[in-house]
């Protein structure tokens, strides 16, 4: 007879740093409040819509109910949901340090600083699930587009990833000045090249649209170089390089992306883009820690 293996709540196979902040947003009355704000509000808007097609006769459409409903998505998402992260990276370098601890487990700085990213990210994933039921009802009622919706979706989730990664990177700062800084610096690097990669006079085309996410993912992943590059220890060669490189990488990307447009076009500007992507994974390069603390058994 085959002994069955323990079921766990979490696969091994997810990073520590996931599990331990899954298990502690998941505790906190913030997941329950904002659960709640989202849920009241859309249904709110779904009752309305529906109260306006009952006692109208469909003769009274209500477009600004959508975009209130839209506008209230891209704040919540993009804004309030992603500053709840601000001070994500404070219980590792801030009072008590457990920096040193996660780094002598094995756990590299990407580790870290992914898992709050994951996990702010996950949340917010689950909240937007929560809510499709009632775009499903509105798309019953004429009231969205499919395709539309489906596209609001990804856009909303892919916002608050980008948000997650750029506060999450500023919680790595003591002061909460240099954090506004860096955030504000960062998302309007964010805007910047987005605007860059989706300019057209007809509209975006599917390829513009996929060389905005790679323009997303070039500030996501310097963000988060931000927050690795705040992860030091008190006295190592290892640590990572400043943070004023990476401020200029970021600095830099939407200037080429208009030189690259203009020269040569969207696909020039699909070409830097992931080249620029490869330089910022290669600021610095995810990797396990090479040291080891000796042991009384290790030689000297």
């Amino acid at each position: 007879m085959e002994w069955q293996k323990p079921l766990t709540a979490f696969p091994d196979q997810l990073s520590p740093v996931f599990v331990r902040d899954l298990r502690q947003v998941l505790r906190s009355p913030l997941i329950v409040v904002s659960f709640l704000i989202l849920q009241i509000t859309v249904l709110a808007i779904t009752g309305l819509e529906l109260a306006l097609l009952r006692f109208t006769d469909g003769s009274i459409s209500a477009p600004f109910l959508s975009a209130a409903l839209s506008s209230f998505l891209t704040i919540g998402f993009g804004v309030a949901l992603p500053l709840t992260s601000l001070g994500a990276l404070q219980p590792e370098i801030g009072t008590g340090r457990n920096i040193e601890l996660l780094l002598a487990a094995s756990l590299s700085r990407w580790k870290v600083v992914r898992g709050k990213w994951f996990t702010a990210t996950a949340m917010s994933l689950l909240l937007l699930i929560s809510i499709t039921p009632y775009l499903t009802v509105r798309y019953f009622l004429g009231s969205v587009d499919l395709i539309g919706a489906i596209e609001g979706f990804f856009s909303n989730l892919t916002i608050n990833a980008v948000m997650n990664a750029i506060v999450i990177g500023a919680s790595g700062f003591r002061s909460y000045i240099a954090r506004g800084l860096s955030i504000l610096f960062f998302g309007a690097m964010f805007s910047i090249s987005i605007s860059v990669s989706l300019a057209s006079t007809s509209g975006p085309s599917p390829v513009q649209k996929l060389v905005a996410v790679i323009a997303g993912s070039v500030i996501l992943v310097l963000a988060m170089q931000v927050g690795r590059a705040r992860l030091k220890l008190f006295s190592t060669p290892e640590n990572p390089p400043s943070t004023s490189g990476i401020f200029v990488i970021a600095l830099v990307f939407p200037f080429l992306q208009g030189i690259g447009l203009a020269s040569g076009g969207v696909i020039a500007l699909m070409i830097l883009s992931l080249l620029w992507l490869a330089l910022a994974f290669l600021v610095d390069r995810p990797h396990r820690p090479s040291y080891r603390y000796r042991t009384s058994s290790s030689p000297a």
